[in-house]
Order: C-alpha cells, then sequence, then structure tokens
C-alpha cells in the first residue's frame, strides 16, 4: 500500500527590518546649534576615553531624534534599492484600498483602488528616476576607481557574489539559514579537519594524461586514487589561470579568454550609459584588457591561427553593425562605403524574394582585395540576409545581439 502525502513547508527567509530616513532639509539646525551651544561637554565628557567616545556619541544621537524630522518604515528583504519611504507608503495605500475594494466592491471603492494604483506607478517612476541620477552622480567624477565605485558597479553589473551556500545543520540538530550561522558551521568542520590534520581534497585535485596519440591506447589507463576516491582524467586542466590541454596547446585557453573577454564587453555595454569617458576607460582596463593581458608571454607564441580567436568574431560583428548603420541608419561620415542595392530579379528565383535588400559586391582583381572590408562584408551581409530576417531588425543594439548569436552558430 502507497499513502502519497503533501506537506506543505514554508520557505526560510530573512526576516524584514526597521528603516529610518531622516530629513535633513527640514531640520532645525538654529535648535541644534543652540542646544549644542549649552550642552555642558566639560561636565559629560569625563572618565576614560572609551567612556567620553560613547557619552559623545549619545548626546549627539538624543539631539538629532530631538531637531531632525524622521521617516519610519519596514524594508523587506526583496524590495529593489530605490523602493524607499514614500513607495512603501503607496503600496501600503494600494493594499488598504483593494482589500476595502474586496470587501465591499462599490464603484467609489474601485475609484480609490484606481487611484492608489495610478499614485503608486508615478511614485515609483520617481523613485527609479531619482535613483537612476544618484547613481550616474556617485559613478562619475572623484569618485571613479575607489572601493565604493567598484562595489556599486559590480552591483549594477551582476557581478555580486550570490548566496550559493544552502541551509547547514548544526552540531544540536537545528538548521542554520543565516550567513553568520553557516560560516560559524563551516568554521566548526574546518577545525576538526585541522585537528585531525584531514587536508586531502581530491574534488580540486587535476589530473591529464599527455599524449600526442590520435587513438586511446590499447592499455587501459589506470585510476590514480588520492586516499580513497578516484581522481578523474581531463582533457585540460588550469594552472594559475592558464589552461593547456592533453597535447600541450593553448587553444582552449585563447577560446576561455575570447569567450570571457565578450562577456565582460557585453557587461560593460549594459552599464556604460551611467559613466562618463574616465569612467568607462577604467572599467574597461581593469576588467577586459586585464584578462586579454593575463600571462601573455605562456600563449603569445601561439600560431596566428589560435591568436586569430580573439578577435575574429568582434571584427565580424563590427563590420556587419558598420553596414547596417551605413544602409539601414543613413550614417553621414559612411557615405563613403555605401553599396548600391542589388536589382531585383526578372524571374521567380530562391534568392529572389531577399534580392531586394542585397547588396552590390564590389570586383576585386586579387585575394588581398577579396578581403578587404568592402567585398569581405558585403558578401557576409548578402549571406545574412540570405539565411535570416536579421536585416529587418529595428535597433542597432538589437542587431548585434541577434548577429553575434548567428556569427557562433557552427
Amino acid at each position: 500500500m502507497a499513502i502519497l502525502s503533501t506537506i506543505q513547508v514554508a520557505a526560510q527567509r530573512d526576516a524584514p527590518i526597521t528603516r529610518t530616513n531622516w530629513l535633513w532639509g527640514r531640520a532645525d539646525w538654529d535648535g541644534l546649534c543652540d542646544e549644542l551651544q549649552q550642552t555642558p561637554w566639560s561636565t559629560i565628557l569625563v572618565n576614560d576615553v572609551d567612556t567620553q567616545v560613547h557619552t559623545f556619541t549619545r548626546t549627539l544621537l538624543e539631539l538629532q531624534k530631538k531637531y531632525v524630522p524622521s521617516q519610519t518604515y519596514t524594508a523587506k528583504p526583496l524590495d529593489k534599492p530605490w523602493f524607499g519611504y514614500q513607495c512603501r507608503m503607496a503600496a501600503d495605500e494600494k493594499s488598504r484600498a483593494w482589500r476595502l475594494y474586496s470587501r465591499h466592491p462599490t464603484h467609489p471603492n474601485k475609484e480609490r483602488y484606481r487611484h492608489a494604483c495610478a499614485a503608486m506607478k508615478e511614485i515609483q517612476q520617481w523613485a527609479q528616476r531619482r535613483w537612476q541620477d544618484d547613481l550616474k552622480i556617485k559613478l562619475s567624477g572623484r569618485s571613479v576607481g575607489n572601493k565604493s565605485w567598484w562595489t556599486t558597479l559590480k552591483q549594477q553589473q551582476g557581478l555580486t557574489t550570490d548566496d550559493t551556500i544552502p541551509p547547514l545543520f548544526k552540531s544540536d540538530g537545528t538548521v542554520a539559514t543565516k550567513n553568520k550561522d553557516k560560516a560559524e558551521v563551516l568554521q566548526t568542520v574546518i577545525s576538526w579537519g585541522r585537528r585531525w590534520q584531514v587536508h586531502l581534497a581530491p574534488e580540486k585535485t587535476q589530473a591529464m594524461l599527455i599524449s600526442r596519440r590520435q587513438r586511446p591506447p590499447d592499455t587501459s589507463i589506470p585510476t590514480i586514487l588520492l586516499g580513497v576516491r578516484p581522481v578523474p582524467l581531463q582533457t585540460s586542466i588550469s594552472i594559475l589561470g592558464v589552461e593547456v590541454n592533453s597535447i600541450l596547446t593553448f587553444i582552449d585557453h585563447i577560446r576561455t579568454i575570447a569567450g570571457k573577454a565578450a562577456w565582460k564587453l557585453s557587461c560593460v555595454r549594459r552599464v556604460s550609459h551611467l559613466f562618463d569617458s574616465q569612467g568607462i576607460t577604467t572599467l574597461y582596463a581593469a576588467q577586459v584588457r586585464s584578462l586579454m593581458e593575463y600571462a601573455p608571454l605562456t600563449w603569445s607564441s601561439c600560431p596566428p591561427s589560435y591568436l586569430s580567436l580573439l578577435d575574429k568574431q568582434r571584427r565580424d560583428v563590427a563590420g556587419l553593425c558598420v553596414v547596417y548603420k551605413t544602409h539601414k541608419q543613413p550614417v553621414p561620415h559612411l557615405a563613403a562605403v555605401r553599396q548600391p542595392w542589388a536589382r531585383p530579379h526578372g524571374h521567380t528565383t530562391r534568392t529572389a524574394a531577399t534580392r531586394d535588400h542585397q547588396l552590390i559586391v564590389p570586383f576585386a582583381r586579387t585575394e588581398t582585395s577579396l578581403r578587404s572590408f568592402l567585398p569581405r562584408y558585403t558578401r557576409m551581409w548578402n549571406r545574412m540576409v540570405q539565411q535570416t530576417q536579421l536585416h529587418s531588425t529595428s535597433s542597432l543594439q538589437t542587431f548585434k545581439s541577434v548577429v553575434n548569436a548567428w556569427i557562433k552558430q557552427p
């Protein structure tokens, strides 16, 4: 006999916190200055330095609460960074209007709910614009390059470390869900390993068979054991960030660098509207160029066919984007490279439907001329028109994304 049962278990989340917004623009500065002048500092600041600092801080906080108005609201863990006091008040008003309308579905209650929804939408848009403007100011000017600048930048790029550690069991059987409790549990495990001198880490061990054989050997390769756990053979290993494969070439490393550099460059592009020229230069040098220039002496002697992987895809996408801007978005300074449109066929063929969007390939007498910009990318444009509908894309940014995916196809 089988029994199927469903148990609803609520996920443990971080508790909401209470935040206080100090309205410094409406503070009573004259009253605060008078109160500070009348405070008997020589009488209250006594005993040792720690006691004086504690007394001084407590006095300032009490005066701040007295002369500076504030707003207190509850912030939930999943709230957006721009979701402040006014957004919370608008959300609460919308919730109250909805509860009232659900209990009493009358026309006035419906209108109240509609006005609450419109007000909340307007306040959220204002909060987002204000947060965006403050972020632009924070990421430009003299703050470029400092620690807070990098922290804010990585948050906008989505490169901050996520909490990937699952809930852990403590020694007493309870579950650790907070980061501090998880760290204590992991520290207990590490201390146990150090006490008993357990330092084996097979999951961090890499094994590779170096050989130029085209076929696998007739005899089976013996299993490598570290302790009692086997260490699987890999086709390539990474040593200090440089990847080398089993035939001692750096082709996998070059491909990895090309992929990472393209991804980093896309991250820079997504946040480029928040920076000035100095910020973009600093970000490019730190995240893209540093990746391309890491340990170059080890793999710079690769054949040119390997090194061309670093800029081949970027070059093709850039060339097609120039053709797109020239013919789909007539740019004045690119008029010199404009090619005439191909004439439509007089009869029906396989390519007649896309003939109107193709270009006339300029004549080239030599192989060198055939590989130059206009012949090469005119042919690539015509091939793209015949195979896809990417030429009908409305924006340049969308064209870049889709044509990059098209070029990556095998």
